[in-house]
């Protein structure tokens, strides 16, 4: 009863603060926020996506996945146009994902205070309370991706084809919102192949795949129709790794290796915007023009990672424009910054120490966890740190951070009371 209560307690805590937030929310009408926005307002006057922005002008676009900028439509359908009760919903999202990451813990650890202590980091955990006020795509994807987890988890202790099944469309929505999210297939089926019996070790995996290959099947069909090419993910891949591998991110000075978006760059004039040159082809000759250029300078991926790893807890040694852009575009008040570095980087201590511990958990008796599960947030930090160096993109992985935070936490208090 004490740990139920706790849980309710918990979730409140996170409910409270993300809406006590919400009134002091920075200006997001620039940068992915307002791009969103248009999105939305744009699928809910006319059922369909505004124009290509850096292509073929007045021509279609597949730059944004379809996953947040639905949810956004919904909600001004039933809402309006209001930002604020936007922020609204985001904050309930941010509480499921408190839930969700207890659930998950107490699922795999079979330990209920471990649970209740990774939820309750992440319940006050600056980054995770001010995204809520941000019309970003991360608000849905950290309870979808949390979701898939704890799902291929009950598919292990249950052997439960439905929650397989349901770990694949979750998986494939989770693609939908952000088109890193991919990546949590090989954790999904390594997750899966582990249930009991010979069948069932190729049965699970293929039904999720399966399911994620539906839920992902009318996108792709809407972009081979509107641009007359299989494009599954959209077009995001040769925009995103054309900022980071270019000339300009190449140079020397305190902007080395930093992200710029493919219109502001020269070298790419002759593509942006060009009659005749849709988004499909754009995105092509993007993503080829980037690899050329990296494979011709070899320093430049291992630098642009050494830099965006420390970009991406806020470090100042690595500051960029880039930061102070996320910040805002995650609706932090300026005079919050501070603290929300400060934060961060209390939480990678800890995390850090928490790494620490699982190391050395079979000399403590602790279980380490599974692989499948820790891959989760190994390949969300791997699937942006080479080309994009913010903390909002490290964001989905501070649940994990919380719980390994909470895994050095526990383990101190323990060592101390067996001490006294």
């Amino acid at each position: 009863m004490r740990e139920r209560l706790g849980l309710w307690i918990v979730l409140a805590v996170a409910l409270g603060a993300r809406l006590a937030v919400i009134g002091a929310a920075a200006d997001t009408t620039f940068g992915d926020a307002a791009d969103f926005e248009r999105h939305a307002n744009r699928i809910l006057a006319d059922l369909e996506y505004p124009e290509t922005l850096f292509a073929d002008p007045g021509g279609p676009s597949a730059l944004r996945p379809p996953g947040f900028p639905l949810l956004l439509a919904g909600v001004f359908r039933v809402f309006g146009p209001d930002l604020d009760a936007a922020r609204v919903v985001f904050a309930l999202l941010g509480t499921v994902s408190v839930l969700l990451l207890y659930l998950l813990v107490a699922r795999v650890w079979g330990d209920r205070r471990l649970a209740l202590g990774a939820a309750a980091i992440a319940a006050v955990l600056p980054s995770l309370v001010f995204l809520d006020n941000g019309l970003l795509s991360e608000n849905l994807f950290i309870p979808l991706a949390l979701g898939v987890a704890l799902l291929v988890a009950v598919h292990r202790d249950r052997g439960s084809w439905v929650a397989a099944a349901g770990a694949g469309a979750l998986l494939g929505l989770t693609v939908l919102t952000r088109t890193n999210g991919l990546l949590l297939a090989l954790p999904v089926v390594l997750g899966l192949w582990g249930a009991r019996g010979a069948a069932r070790r190729w049965a699970a995996p293929a039904i999720a795949l399966g399911c994620l290959a539906l839920v992902m099947a009318p996108w792709a069909v809407r972009n081979a129709i509107v641009l007359d090419r299989f494009l599954p993910l959209g077009t995001q891949g040769g925009f995103t790794i054309a900022g980071q591998w270019n000339g300009n991110a190449a140079g020397p000075g305190d902007e080395r290796a930093e992200w710029l978006a493919p219109p502001l760059v020269g070298a790419f004039a002759d593509l942006i915007g060009q009659p005749g040159l849709d988004e499909g082809e754009v995105d092509a000759e993007l993503r080829s023009r980037a690899i050329t250029f990296a494979v011709e300078h070899p320093p430049v991926a291992p630098t642009a990672l050494f830099l965006n790893v420390q970009r991406t807890f806020g470090v100042h040694i690595a500051h960029s424009e880039l930061d102070t852009i996320a910040y805002t575009e995650m609706g932090i008040p300026e005079d919050r910054w501070a603290w929300v570095r400060i934060s961060t980087y209390a939480l990678a201590l800890l995390a850090i120490a928490g790494a620490l511990v699982l190391l050395r958990a079979r000399a403590r008796g602790l279980p380490r966890g599974p692989l499948w599960l820790w891959a989760f947030p190994v390949l969300l930090f791997a699937g942006y740190v080479v080309w994009l160096g913010t903390p909002r993109y490290r964001v989905p992985v501070d649940p994990f951070l919380a719980l390994l935070a909470a895994i050095a936490v526990r383990t101190a208090i323990g060592a101390r009371f067996s001490r006294g």
